[in-house]
């Protein structure tokens, strides 16, 4: 088992059974006891669970909890590669793209590759470090200052730059979608860059995986009616794809 794929699973089964055991885990995932201590040690420094004796419990389950970034890659992983390929069929030659910093947004990156003509921007540093060798594209880094742990650029200079273009196409993740509150995220540091390339982008395109709209976030990023298409997942249920589908939402399954 890989190491996020295990931090993954302790995370999972915390949600699920709310406390665990060393020995709990050690057995669940047929590993050894060192290995379970150090993975809940990493998930604590991570401030996904809190470590009390003899084992651990899930920590910042509200609104406001974001996954570390090697768990959200990892998460839905084939799902969200299917749903990166599709987004990738929508641009065209000679036509500008705005790359979100997104777990799946990144996904996108191999289909890119072939793409001929095409100048893209980003706020996030691993998007730009994967596309550094195509030399049919043009890359753009918006600039602003590194959120640790997530890759992605914020602050000032993210805002001045992002203010003054216009593309063709703006490809944003999303933290939850909900019935009542729309398109929603939980870091407030994010939410005005996102408006604003909403705004700046001939369509706004949203690439969520089907979890996504089982949750609830801090903040709402847009309303239904400002996002051109979401696209997701076959895994999303024919009920809850009814329902969005009923409030005007389109969203396309792969």
């Amino acid at each position: 088992m890989l190491h996020a794929e295990r931090l993954e699973r302790i995370r999972d089964y915390l949600v699920a059974n709310k406390y665990a055991s060393i020995h709990e885990l050690a057995e669940a995932f047929q590993t050894s006891p060192a290995t379970i201590r150090r993975s809940i040690k990493e998930l604590e420094q991570k401030k996904v669970v809190e470590c009390i004796r003899g084992g651990a419990v899930l920590r910042g389950s509200g609104n406001t909890f974001e996954h570390p970034y090697a768990i959200k890659r990892r998460r839905n992983e084939t799902e969200k590669k299917r749903i990166a390929a599709y987004a990738a069929t929508l641009i065209s030659t000679n036509s500008s793209i705005y790359l979100d910093a997104s777990s799946t947004v990144r996904e996108m990156t191999e289909s890119l590759i072939s793409k001929q003509g095409v100048s893209v921007c980003t706020n996030d540093v691993l998007i730009a470090g994967d596309l550094s060798a195509a030399t049919n594209l043009v890359v753009m880094v918006t600039g602003g200052v590194l959120r640790q742990g997530f890759y992605s650029l914020s602050g000032y200079f993210t805002d001045q730059f992002v203010g003054r273009m216009q593309v063709d196409y703006a490809f944003m993740g999303i933290d939850a979608i909900s019935t009542t509150n729309g398109l929603m995220l939980t870091n407030i540091e994010d939410i005005a860059i996102k408006q604003k390339i909403g705004h700046m982008a001939g369509e706004l395109i949203v690439l969520a995986d089907h979890e996504k709209f089982h949750r609830s976030a801090f903040l709402k990023a847009w309303d239904f009616s400002e996002v051109a298409l979401v696209i997701t997942g076959s895994e999303l249920s024919d009920d809850l794809y009814g329902q969005y589908t009923d409030l005007g939402l389109k969203i396309k399954r792969v």
